[in-house]
């Protein structure tokens, strides 16, 4: 194995379970490719943090390294990191195969299954969303429900604010109940980062996923943000015309860096948390 494929394969851990300690994976490693020492790889894994690479080998003291993580999640909010490392549950991580983890690699990471076929239908279906959106719906499921083991939030509300830009909208209550039981059958079969990898289904205790339904009024609030957006957006793209039309330079509107916190309440003024509000779509 050159370097170049020892990367993916780092890369390819760090997908998989988030964050995982770096000695857990030099023995998995080891165990595929015995030629490879543990030296080397730590070495291969600095040189491509180094280089711009998307894994990070992180440590809670400052000084001894623990954990190879993926470069969002510490990258954010370190404290959001740590909370996560240490709200996963169990002792032993699962110890996924090779190929399972390269093939999981690419997004949006989730094992075929026919949840998942299912949670796709309804998205085409009853959602009228291309196939790039149901994507990213799918992307956002397992996102938020392994934020909400980790913080107590309901994943269908969680879910609803990541996507309150108004490419993916929700209309009614019974599409987001039906939404919310098709998600947690999609939850019990895909490996999970706060599970240190498990599926639900395959552990006798398994912690309860937080899925409280919105309300009538949780849902106008919705709806309301949803078409404010959209009609800025539409504002947007027409001056954007009226600028092409006068032979004006083209201009673009880049949205602020945020100076919040993950946790801290949301600038914008909704009382909810940056990380669950307009945090959602920069993440």
């Amino acid at each position: 194995m050159n370097k170049i494929q020892l990367g993916k394969l780092l890369d390819a851990f760090a997908e998989f379970y988030w964050s995982v300690p770096i000695k857990f994976v030099c023995k998995q490693i080891a165990s595929w490719h015995p030629e490879l020492q543990e030296d080397y790889i730590l070495k291969v894994a600095r040189g491509l943090q180094n280089h711009g690479g998307h894994r990070w080998i992180v440590s809670k003291d400052g000084l001894t390294e623990t954990e190879l993580t993926v470069e969002h999640l510490y990258a954010v909010d370190e404290e959001y990191f740590w909370n996560f490392v240490d709200s996963r549950y169990g002792n032993a991580y699962f110890p996924a195969p090779e190929e399972q983890l390269m093939r999981l690699k690419e997004y949006p990471c989730l094992e075929r299954t026919e949840e998942v076929s299912a949670l796709e239908d309804f998205a085409h279906r009853v959602m009228g969303l291309d196939d790039e959106w149901t994507r990213q719906l799918l992307h956002d499921c397992i996102m938020q429900q392994a934020d909400a083991l980790c913080d107590g939030e309901s994943w269908v509300r969680s879910v609803m604010q990541s996507e309150r830009y108004g490419h993916i909208t929700f209309t009614s209550l019974e599409q987001l109940a039906e939404f919310r039981q098709l998600g947690n059958a999609l939850y019990q079969k895909q490996p999970n980062p706060v599970l240190k990898g498990w599926r639900p289904c395959d552990l006798e205790d398994t912690p309860p996923l937080p899925d409280d339904m919105p309300d009538e009024d949780d849902l106008k609030e919705y709806l309301e943000s949803v078409n404010k957006i959209r009609d800025m957006r539409g504002k947007l793209a027409q001056m954007r015309d009226d600028e092409d039309e006068t032979d004006e330079d083209n201009w673009q509107w880049i949205p602020p860096k945020p100076t919040v916190g993950r946790n801290d309440p949301c600038p914008c003024g909704s009382g909810k948390k940056y990380k669950k509000c307009c945090g959602a779509a920069q993440n």
